[in-house]
C-alpha cells in the first residue's frame, strides 16, 4: 500500500480495503484505518486515496516512491502469490506493470507464467514454458515466486 500513488490512478483501490482489514485484525486501530475497512468494493481511486494517504500517516509509514515504489508494489503481490492467496489474480496485478514501468529483469518470469496459464485457459495449450499444463501452472507460479522472494527480500 505504501507504493501507491506511484502506481497512480491504475492502481486498484480495492486492495487498500483489504489491506486496512488485515491491519485492522493485526492490532492496528486508526481512524482512516477504520474509513478503508468499512467502504464497500468497488472503490473510485480518486475517493479512497486520500483515506489511504492519512493511514499510512497514522501508522507512521512512508510512502515510497519511483521503482522503489513499484518493487514493493511487485513485491506486495508476489508473497500473496507464495501464500497460495488468489494465485491467478495476484499474477494478473503484476502483468500490466511489466509494460508500463519496464520491468523486464524483475518479473520476467511472471509474465511468461501469465501469458501460459491465459493460454492454457483459452485453449488449453501454451509454448512459454515447458511442461506446463492446466493441472500444474498454479503450482509453477506459487515455486516461482517462493524462489523469487528468496532472492529479492
Amino acid at each position: 500500500m505504501i507504493a501507491f500513488a506511484a502506481a497512480g490512478p491504475g492502481f486498484n483501490m480495492d486492495e487498500s480495503i483489504d489491506w486496512a482489514i488485515e491491519q485492522l485484525q493485526l492490532g492496528h486501530e486508526t481512524p482512516h484505518l477504520l474509513m478503508l475497512a468499512g467502504m464497500s468494493k468497488p472503490v473510485n481511486y480518486f475517493e479512497t486515496a486520500p483515506y489511504l494517504a492519512k493511514a499510512l500517516e497514522e501508522l507512521h509509514l512512508e510512502e515510497k516512491r519511483g521503482e522503489e515504489a513499484i518493487v514493493s508494489f511487485c513485491g506486495y503481490h508476489i508473497k500473496k502469490i507464495a501464500r497460495g492467496q488468489d494465485v491467478f489474480r495476484n499474477l494478473t496485478q503484476l502483468y500490466p506493470y511489466y509494460y508500463q514501468f519496464d520491468m523486464d529483469d524483475l518479473i520476467h518470469d511472471f509474465v511468461y507464467l501469465y501469458w501460459a496459464w491465459t493460454d492454457l485457459d483459452y485453449d488449453g495449450g501454451q509454448y512459454y514454458l515447458p511442461g506446463a499444463t492446466a493441472d500444474n501452472i498454479q503450482g509453477l507460479v506459487v515455486e516461482r515466486a517462493v524462489l523469487w522472494l528468496a532472492e529479492n527480500q
